[in-house]
């Protein structure tokens, strides 16, 4: 089993998201950053409100078509994500693999 977020990843893959929105200009950057900012301390502390993190997350999923979506998402893997992998993360799998083991990566987000 492999973990995503500061395992895999040198980020957090939620925030990054709230992060790669804003640069993009698709929200509001004063108050998308304040609550995405809030919420990622909040994870840390261990007192996250999912429903109400997932409502926050969800008020820009549900303005926009799959289609949109599709392609906004496929943006943030090449932009963000795949640079964020970490190479002994990438190894590690390739080892397991070659070994005939099943790679499972679990995560929060």
């Amino acid at each position: 089993l492999f973990d995503l977020d500061h395992t895999l990843l040198n980020i957090d893959s939620d925030h990054a998201w709230g992060e790669f929105l804003i640069s993009k200009q698709l929200v509001d950057e004063s108050a998308h950053r304040s609550r995405n900012d809030q919420f990622y301390q909040d994870y840390v502390a261990g007192t996250l409100d999912a429903v109400a993190y997932n409502e926050f997350v969800f008020e820009f999923l549900s303005q926009h078509d799959m289609s949109y979506l599709q392609a906004i998402h496929a943006e943030f893997m090449q932009q963000v994500i795949l640079p964020a992998m970490r190479l002994k993360g990438r190894e590690a799998i390739a080892r397991h693999q070659q070994l005939g083991h099943e790679v499972v990566m679990i995560t929060a987000t």
